[in-house]
């Protein structure tokens, strides 16, 4: 009887580490969160219509079922709509990339960093060198630098 006993004290401690919940996920930054959705519908209207898109609508259908968030494109860290470089065509190369090719980002952000999407699809946290040192697309004037 006392081996039984043991027996299940054992399969007791061995089934307390083995849990059957999957293991959780760290979630993003919602500014990252955001420009990457903005991203990949940036990117899928331009395999779709082999075209740029050049405001906000062309975007709204890639960016998931149901009513697009009124949050969508706007900043959680510094509140502001974020800056997107309409135009550029993800089909085609960047010839005009040197650095980094932003095609979205935040305006001010967060302690001197802020958020920046790439024309890769990659979300950047960048200072404000960092980001002063990125490629923009012709005729995208960058703001000064914050006081």
């Amino acid at each position: 009887m006392r081996r039984v006993w043991w027996a299940a004290v054992f399969v007791g401690v061995l089934s307390l580490g083995c849990s059957s919940a999957p293991n959780a996920v760290p979630s993003l930054p919602a500014s990252q969160e955001r420009l990457l959705k903005i991203g990949s519908a940036y990117s899928q209207f331009c395999a779709k219509t082999k075209q740029a898109p050049t405001k906000p609508a062309d975007l709204t259908p890639f960016l998931g079922p149901g009513p697009v968030p009124d949050d969508a494109f706007r900043s959680a860290d510094d509140g502001q709509p974020f800056v997107v470089c309409w135009g550029v065509d993800l089909n085609k190369p960047t010839p005009w990339a040197k650095n980094l090719p932003v095609i979205a980002y935040e305006v001010t952000g967060r302690n001197g960093r802020r958020y920046v999407l790439s024309a890769m699809r990659t979300v950047a946290h960048l200072s404000d060198a960092d980001f002063r040192a990125s490629s923009f697309p012709p005729g995208h004037t960058v703001p000064p630098p914050s006081p």
